[in-house]
């Protein structure tokens, strides 16, 4: 009598179904695992906008009530009380002589002293929370000093701050906002830049908390990408029209994560699809009509009170 012995191992269709199993696992795995690192990226660039926020006030409690300034260069241009208050300082020279910023490759990059001796660092005190962990464009901050051969033309900083914030006669403390012209007197705050009243009314002294008509719910940081590299003065968009001065970072899948006057932090959802691509195209100062929800959600935010408010539903 014959017995039929039956070989041991697998089959090829056995075979199969693990290695589809696995590979189900392995995508699971990896989806999971993605969104974990999101919500981590996310908390911690949250926590340095909150870090922002409460440096500004903090600092105000300081000096009686005076805000940090939007502004990271232009110190000739402005009297001393507003320098004080730059918030971080891409010019000149540190405590020893060396330059805070330099040109690598053709791009004007920024030095760690320009986060340090800025009016920011003493309430924040750590040069990594000047950086998102969003941010492509950061570099190895320890080597951003001077002297370094081997530098590439990266960045340090990925956050701006508002530019309606802080001021001491209008947007941005911008040079061009205080020079009169035939039309518009200095004491208005306008120039041939801005030549129509409609405009010239949103450019107000905000260098105290009391002159913010309200503090939780206006921006005072928030993530920027400059193409160009560093990010010039502070962030802004048009108050009345839908043009984009500047363009939030969209490194997020379209969360705009922000800090407030009071410290505290919140996100806004972009749904526009094509806007970075207009961003990538123009930078700076364009129209961009298809984004119009979304530039109404960054208005709401840049001055509630003076540009609307957070129940505008118009512009």
């Amino acid at each position: 009598m014959s017995v039929s012995k039956r070989k041991s191992g697998f089959t090829l269709i056995e075979l199969l179904v693990v290695i589809a199993i696995i590979g189900i696992l392995i995508g699971i795995v990896t989806v999971v695992a993605g969104k974990v690192m999101n919500q981590s990226h996310n908390a911690h660039d949250l926590s340095n906008l909150r870090l922002l926020g409460t440096a500004t006030w903090s600092h105000a409690t300081d000096h009686k009530g005076r805000l940090l300034s939007s502004r990271s260069e232009g110190e000739n241009y402005h009297p001393q009380d507003i320098v004080d208050r730059f918030w971080i300082r891409s010019y000149g020279t540190d405590s020893n002589g060396d330059p805070r910023m330099v040109n690598v490759q053709g791009q004007a990059t920024e030095l760690l002293s320009t986060l340090t001796d800025g009016a920011a660092f003493p309430y924040i005190g750590d040069v990594r929370a000047y950086a998102s962990p969003f941010d492509p464009t950061i570099g190895i901050l320890e080597e951003f000093v001077a002297d370094n051969p081997n530098l590439k033309p990266q960045r340090i900083r990925s956050y701006a701050f508002n530019a309606l914030v802080g001021c001491k006669w209008g947007a941005d403390d911008h040079w061009g906002f205080h020079q009169g012209s035939q039309n518009w007197p200095i004491e208005s705050g306008c120039n041939i830049w801005t030549p129509t009243p409609h405009v010239c009314k949103y450019f107000l002294p905000t260098e105290t908390i009391s002159q913010i008509p309200q503090p939780g719910g206006t921006m005072v940081a928030i993530g920027e990408h400059d193409l160009w590299g560093r990010n010039l003065g502070g962030f802004t968009l048009h108050p009345t029209e839908m043009k984009w001065i500047d363009v939030p970072a969209l490194w997020n899948d379209g969360l705009i994560n922000m800090s407030f006057v009071d410290g505290s932090t919140g996100a806004i959802q972009f749904e526009s699809k094509g806007l970075e691509e207009a961003w990538r195209q123009y930078q700076h100062d364009f129209f961009y009509t298809d984004a119009e929800d979304d530039y109404r959600k960054i208005r709401k935010v840049l001055l509630p009170g003076v540009i609307g408010n957070v129940l505008d539903v118009g512009y």
